[in-house]
């Protein structure tokens, strides 16, 4: 995965579902969870009711390496909400 939201299959790795969640939440502009609570549940869904907490736990990983910020209030700051200075 690559800073800027972009995440990248190297040719000896294969695209995992948890690769999938984490590029279609950075790509979307519009619905995307705002709060800890809602992602986690958000992801969960995509995964499945059953889905271990590691798996979702690796989704919140990748999506902090592409930019995304959990802060201490528990809200979700994606990298195009920010503003540019």
């Amino acid at each position: 995965m690559h800073a800027g939201g972009q995440i990248s299959v190297r040719a000896n790795s294969t695209y995992t579902e948890n690769d999938k969640i984490a590029a279609t939440l950075l790509n979307r502009k519009e619905a995307r969870p705002r709060r800890l609570k809602t992602l986690t549940a958000f992801i969960k869904g995509q995964l499945n009711d059953e889905a271990p907490q590691a798996s979702i736990d690796d989704v919140v990983t990748m999506l902090n390496k592409s930019g995304v910020q959990i802060l201490a209030d528990g809200k979700v700051v994606y990298p195009t909400d920010r503003p540019s200075v």
